[in-house]
């Protein structure tokens, strides 16, 4: 646990998140925590790769029952405002229902029969490494397309899905290459939402695996400046409560700021001050806690500046 505004370790006693390989989490609107990732038990109680963690406890929440669960990984968790979940990852099947590597779950964990990517999509086969969902209940996904068939796919790998799981046909990203990787996807302010993952510097002309584009037409925004980007893969992005962003990622410098797996960024690029560094790993994901402390995921060693009093 990290504190928002400045990125000093929150040492606090742990409450536990549990063995859960490449976690990938959100908060719902009461405080507790969504877990998807590559699992089979949580806290002792079988979850095949999704579970709710009770906030103030980090103990399994028993009366989210998702069955049979995925199939195979969960790399994206996100909560509608009505309480149904969004999941997306790498699975083919969810409680024993066919999907396309994207289910809707309603808010008890089980699966929403009303949300299905329909074969017409065009999309074979794909993994799904991100998404947000708006506040009309569209979802934009973000990830990596394995199989498509010709002419009837989208032209990238990030897409917008309607409130049944179909592609929405109007939307479509401006020159993202078929196989770029979207690994996180973050609102930067109304009409406008960020990118980031592994896609080349062509696509957004100077910065690399960052890029803002607009919401309703998927024309990328050229005003957002952040020089040469990030040197390395950017896996997790969020909006904090204080209006910035907080990227986690492989990288060691964003443009050309010495930022170790996590910084800080404003709303137009400029990478803030930010102390918290990790070593020997990456971050996978990130999440804000109701009270400010941030929740960051992965197989890491964090390291922090001692505080020093001014002289």
């Amino acid at each position: 646990f990290f504190h928002a505004e400045d990125g000093i370790r929150d040492r606090s006693p742990s409450r536990g998140l549990g063995d859960v390989y490449k976690r990938q989490v959100c908060t719902d609107g009461n405080g507790d925590i969504v877990i998807g990732g590559f699992f089979d038990k949580y806290d002792g109680v079988s979850r095949n790769n999704i579970a709710r963690v009770i906030g103030q406890s980090g103990r399994n929440d028993l009366s989210f029952d998702p069955g049979n669960g995925a199939n195979d990984p969960v790399h994206t968790v996100n909560v509608y405002g009505g309480g149904k979940i969004f999941i997306g990852g790498s699975f083919d099947q969810f409680d024993g229902n066919g999907v396309t590597s994207v289910a809707r779950l309603n808010a008890d964990g089980s699966y929403d029969s009303l949300f299905n990517l329909p074969e017409q999509s065009g999309i074979s086969s794909w993994t799904v490494y991100s998404s947000h969902v708006t506040q009309d209940n569209k979802v934009f996904v973000g990830g990596k397309f394995h199989a498509v068939d010709e002419g009837s796919s989208p032209k990238g790998s990030f897409v917008r899905l309607n409130d049944h799981g179909a592609v929405d046909p109007i939307y479509s990203t401006e020159k993202l290459p078929i196989d770029a990787s979207v690994f996180a996807i973050a609102e930067n302010s109304e009409g406008e939402t960020l990118i980031v993952g592994d896609f080349p510097e062509t696509y957004v002309k100077t910065t690399e695996n960052i890029a803002r584009i607009n919401t309703e037409t998927g024309h990328i925004d050229e005003s957002f400046k952040i020089g040469v980007g990030a040197n390395a893969e950017v896996k997790a992005l969020i909006k904090l409560s204080d209006g910035n962003l907080l990227a986690g990622g492989e990288f060691t410098r964003i443009n050309g700021v010495a930022r170790s797996g996590l910084a800080k960024l404003s709303l137009n690029g400029d990478v803030l001050e930010f102390a918290s560094r990790v070593e020997g790993g990456a971050i996978y994901s990130v999440a804000e806690q109701s009270d400010g402390k941030i929740i960051i995921l992965s197989l890491i060693h964090i390291s922090e500046p001692t505080r020093r009093t001014p002289i």
